[in-house]
């Protein structure tokens, strides 16, 4: 690991992963160039201390079809006080510094997480919010969630729909 990356696991604990857990868990490869750039780019201590604060974890992102390769800062749960509320009170609550992701980029956290550490995140009963539009329909977007041991749930949630307090909003981090 290098110095930035040690810094991580410091601050973080097991909520830092490593590019080189990924390739052991999920049997992928980043190339040479790819791991230079996350050593490059690795968030600054007062980043780090951030995330730690708001319940997030840092990874290395998937592998795309441009071979760019960046940090994903993902929250581990859905953001606070974002039950009974729909899409666009939801996103109200966010920070500037705070997006919504993509059901991509939630699928790959959440998973990889589990991958590498053995604990399988949102299994308590709940979903988010992603930022994915099925399909182009209008007012609605992709819910994932939640992560039970025949796998996770992946579905369409209105934007409207806020009854149960059964739908969150997810959270990543700008780097």
């Amino acid at each position: 690991m290098t110095r930035g990356q040690n810094l991580a696991r410091q601050i973080l604990g097991d909520d830092f992963i490593a590019p080189e857990e990924v390739v052991r868990a999920k049997q992928i490869t980043y190339t040479l160039k790819q791991l230079q750039r996350f050593a490059k780019t690795m968030p600054a201590a007062k980043v780090l201390q951030w995330l730690k604060q708001h319940n997030y974890m840092l990874l290395p992102g998937k592998v795309g079809d441009d071979s760019k390769v960046k940090w994903l800062a993902l929250r581990k749960d859905g953001v606070p006080d974002s039950r009974f509320k729909t899409y666009k009170e939801q996103g109200r609550l966010l920070s500037f510094k705070e997006y919504v992701p993509s059901m991509g980029e939630v699928i790959w956290g959440i998973g990889t997480y589990f991958d590498v550490r053995g604990i399988r995140l949102m299994n308590e009963g709940y979903c988010v919010r992603t930022s994915s539009n099925p399909d182009g329909q209008p007012a609605t977007h992709v819910r994932v969630g939640p992560y039970l041991e025949s796998g996770m749930d992946v579905n369409y949630c209105p934007d409207d729909y806020k009854e149960h307090g059964f739908v969150l909003l997810a959270a990543a981090r700008k780097l």
